[in-house]
């Protein structure tokens, strides 16, 4: 018995690779966008729960309810950004005298600023939080993912005590933070600040000199060498 013959006509043989092609990009897409997703994942899950360059000059209170805090909201499905932890003395001068200028804050998007020594950003006790309100003057209003950062935050013992004059501003009282007045809390903030600064210097300064000794010595090197690879003339 014969089998029969099935034949493809060369459009439709175009048409069926067309469809096949587009089969196989469709799965290459998917298993693509599958294994991106994945990574993207594993990232978020294993970022510090908070990441600012000044977070190891926090108070340890702050620092630790702030971590606290900072993987409750991930939690939740929120990252809110930190746009400013500790500050020094010089730098909070800075944005006392940028809040006075009506241009400068608004360029920097200043809501209030303390008298310098005043701040408990000084002692290491107060942290900036983004997104938080948004609108300006009396139409300013909580965002919807901000009701939810105040309320956690305020569960990891943070105070809330501006409201919406100040939306970002959150702290630790002193007391919480075993210091008798924010006085003292600001002082030693400060000398600590002081301290590790020099001490930075001072490496970075022996760090430079080791750099620059090294690279003297490899210089000398070098042209020692290139000197015994040169032919020297011979007499004849």
């Amino acid at each position: 018995m014969d089998l029969p013959v099935f034949t493809i006509s060369p459009d439709r043989s175009l048409l069926f690779r067309g469809l096949l092609l587009l089969a196989l990009d469709s799965c290459l897409v998917t298993v693509g966008f599958s294994r991106t997703h994945l990574r993207r994942e594993a990232k978020s899950l294993c970022k510090p729960a908070v990441s600012h360059h000044r977070i190891e000059v926090l108070n340890p209170v702050t620092r630790q309810k702030l971590e606290a805090a900072m993987r409750d909201l991930r939690r939740r499905g929120l990252s809110p950004t930190l746009t400013t932890t500790f500050r020094s003395n010089t730098e909070q001068k800075s944005i006392y005298s940028c809040y006075h200028k009506r241009n400068c804050r608004m360029r920097r998007g200043i809501f209030n600023a303390a008298r310098p020594g005043t701040s408990l950003h000084e002692a290491g006790l107060a942290v900036d939080v983004a997104g938080v309100a948004s609108g300006k003057g009396r139409h300013r209003h909580l965002t919807r993912n901000g009701k939810k950062i105040v309320r956690v935050m305020q569960q990891h013992g943070f105070n809330w005590p501006h409201g919406l004059r100040d939306p970002v501003h959150f702290e630790i009282p002193p007391k919480q933070a075993g210091y008798r007045s924010e006085r003292t809390a600001i002082n030693v903030a400060q000398q600590r600040w002081h301290t590790q600064s020099r001490a930075t210097s001072c490496q970075l300064k022996t760090k430079g000199q080791r750099v620059a000794g090294d690279h003297q010595k490899s210089e000398s090197k070098g042209r020692l060498q290139t000197a015994s690879n040169l032919r020297l003339p011979t007499r004849r």
